[in-house]
């Protein structure tokens, strides 16, 4: 089986990144209401436990963008995806998950 073939049909893999989108954006306009909130109230600004969660929301955004962007990309990408592009977005993704502790 050759590398650059695809397992699946342009049917199920549009169905499959379809679905894998819509929840990144949905759970992506949730936390960003999360943080939305937290920026307008000063109440949450002084509360440490609020500050370390707004963190993990912000990681949980850049963590869920970058992997959902991979895979649309793996599936776009006919040739391959670039190793300086993939490279990137792996450093950021690694970065938030590292420093998210």
């Amino acid at each position: 089986m050759n590398s650059t073939s695809r397992p699946d049909g342009f049917r199920d893999a549009f169905i499959k990144n379809f679905i894998t989108v819509f929840l990144c954006v949905a759970i992506n306009t949730i936390n960003g209401s999360f943080i939305y909130i937290y920026f307008r109230s000063e109440v949450f600004k002084k509360d440490p436990r609020y500050v370390l969660y707004i963190h993990l929301v912000i990681n949980d955004i850049i963590m869920l963008t970058g992997s959902v962007l991979l895979q649309v990309i793996t599936y776009l990408a006919v040739g391959g995806i670039n190793v300086a592009l993939c490279c990137t977005i792996l450093v950021v993704m690694v970065t938030t998950n590292k420093y998210a502790c």
